[in-house]
């Protein structure tokens, strides 16, 4: 079972609400951008109803292992973090959040992830 580690950097913006023009083609928004309320206690005070935008970047480590499952099949498993996460107090990232993304397992971003799947070979 061949494993390797990997080092990788992310840069992101993210943007929690549709404009007028996505709103016209049927993507519905949600509660936080339209209801005052609703977005009490969210956003750090900033309003994404304006366009705001949410942006960071982080640095990860991580780990993975591939196993062949024939010779066009294998499955693979990688987890991957953010180093010193205790000492250097990282701001979470709001999209990988329960109270902004409710597909989400956790309900905080606890600076580890992980993903498994299948690759084929044509």
């Amino acid at each position: 079972m061949p494993s390797a580690g990997s080092i990788r950097y992310s840069l992101w913006s993210d943007k929690f609400c549709p404009t007028n023009t996505q709103i016209g083609s049927g993507v519905e928004a949600e509660p936080f951008c339209t209801d005052t309320a609703a977005r009490a206690g969210l956003f750090n005070g900033d309003d994404p109803s304006n366009g705001a935008r949410f942006s960071g970047q982080r640095l990860y480590f991580g780990i993975g292992f591939t196993a062949a499952i024939d010779r066009f099949t294998s499955f693979f498993f990688q987890i991957e973090g953010l180093p010193f996460a205790d000492q250097l107090s990282y701001k979470p990232r709001l999209a990988f959040m329960d109270a902004y993304n409710g597909a989400l397992i956790a309900k905080n971003d606890h600076f580890v992830y992980g993903m498994a799947g299948i690759s084929l070979k044509f």
